[in-house]
């Protein structure tokens, strides 16, 4: 994992951890508050490296430093769970599989969905993304190099505390790395939704809307993939609720169809659309 002023949360992830893993090996960007002192009671291996906006950066050098078999990315405030208290270790998959997708829930109030998290250490994979950083493409390459997959383990999971109460500094914090990423990532349509997301949590709902139309635009491209259909229909939702803010249904509406387009099975454009034709 990688840290910075974690003293609130960090008890509680390595608390979890518990058991479960052989080594944790964390990588701090420059805390100053009490998170080294917690991570020296769970014994943790501690790497000092400076932030450089760059959260793949320090990600990769906690890769580099790990020893075991498979690792298990996670942040603070992040908590792991096995089903039935199984240990981690009895549920590892075989030779067969490179990576394992276990059940992600990013907020207490929403519903779980898969993420790989759990991978095998291997000097060919590492994160990507200055700005919501990836392993996948590089445990897809390793599992066609090496005929491998990647396989569910929905006994185990995670649960996210970091984006429940106020996410103001959260906000501040990520605005200027998003611009940055997509400079370096222009086609990744996650990045215009958390940005256009974002801007409008911090009042710049002008400046957000053309990045979430990019993001729909990108997402409708011909040969664009399952996810980035899905992220496109997820800039709907926000442009949807612009749109209703201001009162303008039939704008609204216009984009409720066409994140349906993108990604029919997206339950809260469903219920938006209910609520409009409701009227």
């Amino acid at each position: 994992m990688i840290v910075k002023n974690e003293a609130a949360f960090l008890e509680g992830c390595l608390s979890s951890l518990r058991g479960h893993v052989d080594e944790i090996v964390i990588v701090d960007t420059g805390s100053v508050d009490e998170t080294m002192d917690i991570a020296q009671q769970f014994d943790c291996r501690v790497f000092q490296s400076p932030w450089q906006n760059d959260f793949s950066r320090a990600r990769n050098v906690a890769l580099a430093n790990a020893s075991s078999d498979w690792a298990l990315y996670i942040d603070a405030d992040e908590r792991l769970i096995c089903e039935n208290n199984a240990c981690l270790s009895t549920l590892l998959p075989g030779d067969e599989a490179t990576g394992v997708r276990l059940k992600f829930r990013p907020r207490s109030d929403m519903t779980c969905y898969d993420e790989l998290r759990l991978f095998r250490c291997d000097e060919r994979i590492r994160f990507y993304g200055s700005m919501h950083e990836s392993i996948v493409p590089s445990v897809e390459a390793v599992c066609a190099s090496d005929s491998t997959s990647i396989v569910p383990r929905y006994n185990i999971s995670i649960e996210h505390l970091g984006y429940d109460g106020d996410q103001a500094h959260k906000h501040a914090r990520n605005v200027p790395l998003l611009r940055q990423a997509i400079s370096e990532n222009p086609e990744r349509v996650f990045l215009r939704y958390d940005l256009g997301y974002r801007l409008c949590a911090t009042r710049s709902t002008e400046e957000a809307v053309p990045h979430l139309l990019e993001g729909m635009e990108l997402a409708a491209r011909a040969g664009a993939d399952d996810q980035a259909r899905r992220e496109g229909s997820m800039c709907a939702q926000v442009l949807c609720e612009i749109s209703l803010g201001r009162e303008d249904f039939e704008t609204a509406m216009d984009h409720v169809c066409s994140g349906l387009q993108l990604f029919e099975d997206n339950l809260v454009l469903q219920y938006i659309k209910a609520g409009i034709l409701d009227r």
